[in-house]
């Protein structure tokens, strides 16, 4: 029992003692490829070193100056060649970020030939998960016969890039490379495709000291340039150093160097047409009884009467009603609605293909009725929301209406039947409820 406690004290030693370990406080200042802000990290490097095969785990975490988050986990190995003058190694990272509209998750991995003056290193990075977000329902305006919004296309950008560098020049590091950003797309927005350069420089202050500087180009992000500060705390026993006239590079604490912040790209597009699921335009029919006769329906020149819209829409059409005079005028004949068609009040916002059109005339709402004995004033309310509507019963309409005195108060007294009062067996005499896709 002693003896196998000895012999597991003594191995546990002896892998103590070649493990290294090393804390860098950094901050990088200001934007780079595919991120807009400065960042703070600390990145925990831990080393267990073999005769020949180096074990590495690297813990990043990164704090933008937006309070934002990122991070980077990963493990490596590198292998010795040629007495250890130089190693290749491989690594496999996960990565993750913060950013605005979405939460960005990565997978990385890279390999590397080091050496006491050459470095050659290859990274390609794959977004997994959530890494898009696609928002084009934000509205604009009307125009014609539809609504213009505002399109927004973010993605996470998968990439492959590889550098040359050299220590050859102590205590300066230089390296040059290339990267390149794959292309994502989403209904006619697309981001990435982009081929960059960049250009990297160190230069070691000492052993707890390191200045930086890195720029890059592409026609995406065009030129950034940032500058870096990094402040190294070994960890454990200072290990010695074996004395020569000219120190010689520690291949084994070279770091992993790969981009620590996963590249998002964001397009917008303004002032297009709304379209439905199918990709086809949503059409807008508008009316007012206040318009100038002869109206095309378009929002520049609506119709004026209800009827008209009904003889000039499609299935499928929004028909968007304005408040007008706040008078049943030219609201009076009632409206059979087709297929799929949305009835749509000016006073109420209006939600439709997960777009919210806002009340253009807050709180008023327009009047219908319907003047011809035995028939609905909406039939097949379909897509209609009709509490957003004012009706009255056509005998108050040519019995009791006063152009010269008729109000709104006067209009939300009881007499008038509101969609709430479903029971009501007047009120279904006035609107047909036949139809199954009724969404009030």
């Amino acid at each position: 029992m002693k003896a196998k406690f000895l012999g597991s004290t003594i191995l546990l030693t002896s892998l103590l003692s070649a493990t290294t370990s090393e804390l860098a406080i950094r901050h990088r200042e200001s934007q780079g490829v595919g991120y807009n802000q400065g960042y703070s990290s600390l990145d925990y490097f831990l080393s267990a070193q073999g005769e020949e095969n180096q074990f590495i785990f690297n813990l990043r975490a990164h704090l933008f100056n937006d309070a934002r988050a990122a991070g980077n986990i990963g493990a490596g190995w590198r292998y010795s060649l040629y007495n250890d003058s130089s190693r290749i190694g491989v690594q496999l990272f996960y990565d993750f970020r913060d950013y605005s509209h979405f939460f960005a998750n990565q997978i990385g991995s890279g390999i590397e030939w080091i050496s006491k003056n050459l470095d050659i290193r290859v990274n390609g990075y794959l977004p997994v998960g959530v890494h898009e977000n696609f928002h084009d329902k934000k509205f604009q305006s009307f125009s014609g016969n539809q609504v213009l919004i505002k399109k927004r296309f973010s993605a996470a950008l998968p990439c492959i890039e590889g550098e040359v560098g050299t220590a050859a020049a102590k205590p300066f590091y230089f390296a040059v490379g290339s990267y390149y950003l794959f292309q994502e797309k989403h209904r006619a927005l697309s981001t990435g495709r982009a081929l960059g350069a960049k250009v990297r420089f160190d230069i070691d202050l000492g052993q707890y000291c390191t200045l930086g500087a890195l720029a890059t180009y592409d026609h995406i992000f065009h030129t950034r340039v940032q500058g870096v500060l990094t402040v190294n705390i070994p960890l454990g026993p200072k290990k010695k150093q074996k004395t020569s006239k000219k120190p010689s590079r520690n291949l084994e604490l070279v770091p992993i160097v790969r981009n620590e912040i996963i590249p998002i790209q964001t397009r917008k597009k303004s002032k297009t047409p709304l379209t439905s699921a199918s990709e086809e335009f949503r059409d807008f029919i508008f009316v007012d009884n206040t318009a100038p006769s002869g109206g095309s329906g378009t929002f520049e020149s609506p119709f004026s009467s209800l009827k008209e819209a009904e003889k000039n829409s499609n299935p499928g059409d929004v028909i968007y009603v304005f408040a007008g005079d706040g008078t049943p005028h030219l609201m009076d004949e009632g409206i059979v609605l087709k297929k799929d068609q949305t009835l749509a009040s000016s006073g109420s916002k209006l939600e439709i293909d997960e777009l919210v059109i806002p009340a253009q005339t807050p709180g008023q709402n327009p009047v219908l009725t319907n003047v011809h004995p035995n028939e609905p004033v909406v039939k097949n309310p379909g897509k209609s929301k009709l509490s957003n509507f004012y009706f009255m019963n056509p005998w108050e309409y040519l019995s009791n209406y006063d152009f010269q005195s008729y109000s709104t108060d006067y209009i939300q007294t009881p007499s008038f039947h509101q969609p709430s009062d479903w029971d009501d067996p007047e009120w279904k005499t006035w609107v047909d409820l036949s139809s199954p896709t009724l969404t009030d």
